[in-house]
């Protein structure tokens, strides 16, 4: 059971993770601009899905597959 709770806590950390651009740049957007617009400085930080992406696809696969094996290993 502590097992099960670790890896859901993990799934969620990595998908607050995968969200974190989104919320940088709603964060740092000035009032009244879009949010997805680069130049009003919210939407530079879109750019770091670049690295965050791969990372957290790699981190939820080997979660899905911990998971799975753990899954198969209890009963």
């Amino acid at each position: 059971k502590e097992r099960k709770q670790i890896m859901n806590g993990l799934l969620i950390m990595n998908a607050i993770f995968f969200l974190s651009p989104i919320f940088m740049a709603y964060s740092n957007t000035p009032s009244g601009e879009s949010m997805w617009n680069e130049n009003t400085g919210g939407g530079a930080a879109l750019w770091l899905y670049i690295i965050i992406l791969p990372i957290s696809a790699i981190v939820q696969l080997v979660l899905l597959i911990l998971k799975i094996v753990f899954a198969t290993n209890s009963k």
